[in-house]
């Protein structure tokens, strides 16, 4: 629903604080006060505590003989200082210290001298320097501070001082025993590499001699003779290709003679020329003289003589070519059969390349690891001949006897009581509000109800039977009085609301609970209204409790109740106040407790006649929780509930609101009653 809320109170804003603030300022003050108080006798009472300290700067490392850091190139300097820092604070040399500034012998040098002299055990005494004493490192430097508090100013230098020197004295006696053990692990070492190297060497030699490896280049050798190889039996497989081309086309030539590779020779193109000219010379021959002519045999025998001669280089250009095709054969079976066999060398070569790389590799490492080792070994070996021993850290400030105390402070001590106070006194004053669940002011109820809180009324003083009799008296007499200026509030904000809607000028006053100052507030606001020049008609609708009739003494009178059920007319009910001319209609004798329920219709015909003669009308209606009148009376009303100043919970108020919604009627707003004079000023600013 709208209008409800969570369990959770809402957010305090600025306005809310300064509102607690003003309400609670009692209470902050008290707290404030009482903080004060505390501070100023723990001021009085707490023992005097002076700080000393001393600082020391730690070394560069880069002399560090741990075994990993011979194989790094530098050190890791918060590791480092933090190792320091926790050997500082160590049971070990903090034992040292208490021992040698006698602290063991005297425990109370670090403690008041008015303490009760109860026996502490050693154990106690390292535990409560180690719990004070305070070691931090300045800034991003290797400067280290250690300070110690204590109530005794000499003791407090005392021990910061004799820790420093005793951590320089360990550290140098800590730094002779690496240096020696570091020496002898040195000398094992780079014995054992020695021996190693020796032995590697010599596998690469034996395994060297044992695969007639002679150099690291057989390999390449090997690379570039292959290169060769495959080169020439490319060459050798084109040649054979040609050889075996020519071969074919002289076997595939329909006459040896027209094969292009005789047809080229110079020598068989000159035969062929002459063999046809003495073709032409024996046809004439033998056509002048016939076959028998000794010229036509002479020149026959010729034309024979050169046909055998072409048949003779015929032949030798043919065996040439069958030469050279077998040749070529020969040369390609022969360049394979190096090239396989320089495969196989050299997938041995590599082989042994690879096992021999290994053993290289091996042997460098070590021979690098020696000479590095080797170095350091001899670097060692002076520092411990000439004894180059310096302490990794030194005092750079000696602790003095502090002249001021470190604490207690006073002014420190007075501003955190004081905001300690305020800030407690605060939270006190919000947890109180917190957990009021009664209405305190209008801000606050309209937080709870969404809807506006028209004004706050105060409490008049005297008898609650009499209330209603006291608020119309109290108006007249006080006509500026707070109570007065209440009304005007109300009255003003019901006379806007009449302008802005001219037809909604009935009224419905309703509470959560009896006595709630409802009738009071209903017959008041009538007076004023009618001060204000309005024509005001008030009835009276709480058939259980009319109290608004037995003020105006209407109780023996006919009434609202009459005239519902019929027995009499308007006219006969309504009755003047002669002191602030408002017309009133009472109670009247009730006969029926249901008599609004059942005269619903004689209700709206009554509110649709009076709404013309009226300027307002006002409904001092029963509780919302009596819902079957409720029903009626809100149905063509403004309701304006009426809370109680911390007594009506937010709970009955949000319950009667929700219920009255559930019913489709809503609330035109809400009047804080009975409010304390002397907060409602205050009230009205919240």
């Amino acid at each position: 629903m709208e209008n409800t809320i969570s369990e959770d109170t809402q957010a305090l804003n600025l306005e809310d604080l300064l509102s607690t603030i003003a309400r609670h300022k009692v209470i902050i003050t008290f707290i404030t006060l009482l903080m004060i108080l505390i501070s100023i006798v723990y001021i009085k009472t707490a023992d005097v505590i002076y700080y000393a300290s001393s600082v020391v700067l730690l070394e560069d490392k880069n002399k560090d003989l741990e075994i990993k850091k011979l194989t790094e190139a530098g050190t890791i300097d918060l590791l480092y200082i933090s190792s320091e820092i926790q050997v500082l604070q160590s049971r070990e040399l903090v034992k040292n210290v208490l021992d040698k500034i006698g602290v063991f012998d005297d425990p109370y040098l670090l403690f008041p001298k008015d303490k009760s002299r109860k026996p502490i055990s050693d154990d106690m005494l390292i535990n409560f320097v180690i719990k004070n004493i305070k070691i931090r490192q300045i800034q991003k430097s290797r400067a280290i501070e250690i300070g110690f508090s204590s109530h005794n100013r000499e003791a407090s230098s005392t021990l910061v001082n004799t820790l420093a020197e005793l951590y320089i004295t360990e550290q140098i006696s800590s730094d002779k025993t690496e240096l020696s053990s570091t020496n002898t692990w040195l000398s094992d070492r780079v014995t054992q590499l020695r021996y190693n190297v020796k032995k590697i060497d010599t596998e690469i030699v034996e395994y060297k001699n044992k695969f007639n490896i002679i150099n690291s280049n057989g390999r390449a050798l090997i690379e570039n003779e292959m290169e060769q190889l495959s080169k020439n039996l490319i060459d050798a497989q084109v040649k054979l290709v040609e050889s075996q081309a020519k071969s074919d086309e002289i076997n595939g030539a329909s006459s040896i003679k027209t094969a292009p590779e005789i047809m080229k020779s110079s020598m068989i193109q000159k035969l062929i020329e002459r063999q046809a000219l003495n073709k032409e010379k024996v046809f004439e021959l033998n056509k002048e003289y016939g076959v028998d002519h000794p010229d036509m045999i002479s020149a026959t025998n010729r034309l024979n003589s050169i046909t055998n001669k072409i048949e003779q280089e015929i032949n030798k250009i043919a065996k040439s070519m069958e030469r050279e095709y077998k040749v070529a054969q020969v040369n390609v079976v022969d360049i394979k059969r190096q090239l396989d066999a320089l495969k196989i060398e050299y997938n041995k070569a590599n082989e042994y390349s690879i096992k021999l790389a290994v053993l290289q590799r091996e042997a460098d490492n070590s021979k690098r690891l020696l000479e590095k080792l080797d170095v350091r070994w001899k670097e060692i070996q002076v520092q411990e001949d000439i004894q180059l021993q310096t302490p990794s850290a030194k005092i750079l400030s000696k602790a003095v006897v502090p002249n001021k105390p470190q604490g207690p402070n006073p002014k420190v001590i007075i501003i955190i009581s004081i905001i300690g106070g305020v800030c407690i006194g605060l939270a006190v004053a919000v947890s109180l509000d917190y957990m009021q669940t009664n209405i305190y002011n209008g801000n606050q109820l309209q937080k709870y109800t969404n809807i506006p809180n028209i004004a706050l009324v105060p409490r008049l003083k005297g008898a609650v039977n009499s209330l209603v009799e006291r608020s119309v008296s109290h108006l007249y007499k006080n006509p500026l009085s707070d109570y007065a200026e209440s009304l005007r509030s109300l009255t003003t904000y019901l006379k806007l609301h009449i302008e802005k809607f001219p037809s909604k000028k009935i009224f419905n006053f309703t509470s959560v609970a009896t006595g709630d100052g409802k009738s009071a507030l209903v017959a008041t606001a009538a007076c004023q209204m009618s001060l204000e020049g309005l024509k005001v008609l008030v009835i009276d609708c709480d058939l259980k409790n009319p109290s608004l009739g037995a003020a105006f003494k209407l109780h023996e009178k006919k009434g609202l109740s009459n005239l519902l059920a019929g027995t009499v007319e308007f006219q006969d009910v309504v009755y003047k106040d002669k002191d602030s001319s408002i017309d009133l209609i009472g109670i009247g004798t009730v006969q029926d407790v249901n008599i609004i329920n059942k005269s619903a219709k004689v209700w709206k015909k009554l509110l649709a006649a009076v709404s013309k003669e009226y300027d307002i009308i006002m409904l001092d209606g029963p509780p919302a929780l009596n819902i079957s009148d409720m029903s009626i009376l809100a149905e063509d009303s403004q309701n304006i509930m009426c809370v109680r100043w911390k007594k009506t919970s937010y709970r009955q108020i949000l319950y009667s609101q929700n219920l009255l919604k559930s019913l489709n009627f809503s609330l035109l707003g809400t009047v804080i009653t009975l409010v304390s004079p002397k907060k409602i000023k205050m009230l009205n600013k919240a």
